[in-house]
This record gives structure tokens, C-alpha cells and sequence, in this order.
């Protein structure tokens, strides 16, 4: 079956994303100073952080390249680390772009969640018996609220400006 017009597009734009993911990062040559060593003490800020979250942050005391904290990530088979240089740099650009991604997933397991128990919600009050006039009004008050909550959940998402850290491609882009 031929690809529709949208698809062509989805999979060229698929294929730009991936070879720009792979490209070198031009800021590469231009780089002297080790990233750990130009962050000496910046990163300490982020303790608050990491602390907040209930994890121990990254320390970024000497120029070790990205890598999973027990190996398995690595055993997976493919260099999942190829996309970064290998050194502080790359383990700070990785730890970024895997933050990211797990803010997202959360997100979305939250949103999920919601979702499920506010229609588990409203298909109790449908299911109720609403012959009572104060029980009905309170079910039509509920029903609005949990409409309005639903709509938001589904149609709404949000986003968050970054500094930009990778410069991948040429320059041209």
C-alpha cells in the first residue's frame, strides 16, 4: 500500500532527527577546558535538587564518560552512549536528555492515572441512583467539575524552555 503524504513526511522527519542525534557536535573543537573543570562549584546548586527529588545527584569530579550505574544499560548491546562524547561533557548532555525523558514518562503515567480514576468517578455517578433532588444536584455538580477536569487533562499539555546544550548537523540548520 502506498504511504500517504503525512506518513512520508513523519518518516523523513524521523530520519533528519536520528542523523542530527548522530552528527558530531560542532562545539567540539572549540572546547579547551573539560566540563567538569569549568563546573567545578556551579554544580553544587543542583544539590538542592537532587536532594528535593530524594536522589544523590552526579558528581562531576573528573571527566569519566556517560555510563549506567550497574552496567545493564550497557549490556543491552548497542552503544546507547554513542550519541555523546566521552568524557564529563557527555555524561552531563546524557544525564540532561535522560531527565528529560523521565520527566516526560512520569507525566504521562500521571496524566494517565488521573484520567482513569476521574472516569471511574463520573461512571460511578452515572451508575448512582439519583432520585433524590439533593443527590441529583450534587451528582450534576460533580459530573460538571469532572468534565472540566477530564477536558483539561486530555487536551492540555504544557511546555518548558531550556538553554540549548547540543549543536549537532552544520551550522546552516
Amino acid at each position: 500500500m502506498a504511504k500517504t503524504s503525512t506518513e512520508r513526511s513523519r518518516e523523513l522527519r524521523a530520519k533528519r532527527k536520528a542523523a542530527q542525534r548522530a552528527a558530531p557536535d560542532l562545539t567540539t573543537n572549540y572546547l579547551r577546558r573539560t566540563f567538569f573543570e569549568a563546573a567545578a562549584g556551579r554544580l553544587r546548586e543542583l544539590d538542592f535538587y537532587w536532594n528535593s527529588m530524594g536522589v544523590e545527584g552526579p558528581a562531576f569530579d573528573d571527566d569519566r564518560c556517560p555510563r549506567s550505574y550497574d552496567g545493564a544499560v550497557e549490556q543491552i548491546g548497542s552503544d546507547v552512549w554513542e550519541a555523546y562524547s566521552r568524557d564529563s561533557l557527555g555524561r552531563a548532555e546524557s544525564i540532561v536528555s535522560l531527565l528529560l525523558d523521565t520527566a516526560s514518562e512520569l507525566a504521562h503515567a500521571i496524566n494517565e492515572y488521573k484520567l482513569d480514576e476521574i472516569s471511574a468517578r463520573i461512571a460511578e455517578i452515572e451508575k448512582a441512583d439519583l432520585s433524590l433532588p439533593e443527590v441529583k444536584a450534587r451528582a450534576l455538580s460533580d459530573i460538571v467539575t469532572l468534565q472540566a477536569i477530564k477536558e483539561r487533562l486530555e487536551g492540555k499539555s504544557f511546555r518548558r524552555s531550556f538553554a540549548e546544550f547540543s549543536v549537532k548537523g552544520n551550522v546552516s540548520n
